[in-house]
């Protein structure tokens, strides 16, 4: 077998030509993260009342209730059309 040193080359210059690695955030020396506010490391929440939780709940049930039934009809007519064009392609 002759190609063990072409492939050894191929192998090297790869590795050679190889871009440099990006250094990671966390990986910096200049970053003093012992001086970031603590309030900059937490996701801000906000109250939102019962009621309103209640509307934006049904709101959501009602949008996905009506995608369903888009999808569902959707999924009946591609069944139908296959069917249909299974029947036209082989018993025509």
């Amino acid at each position: 077998m002759s190609f063990g040193g072409s492939v050894s080359a191929m192998i090297t210059s790869l590795k050679n030509n190889a871009r440099p690695k990006k250094k990671i955030l966390f990986d910096k020396k200049d970053t003093n993260w012992k001086n970031v506010n603590s309030d900059l490391k937490k996701i801000p929440e906000k109250k939102v009342s019962k009621q309103k939780l209640r509307q934006i709940r049904n709101k959501l049930t009602a949008e996905n209730s009506r995608d369903n039934y888009k999808k569902f009809i959707v999924l009946i007519i591609s069944i139908l059309m296959t069917g249909w064009l299974f029947y036209w392609f082989f018993y025509t």
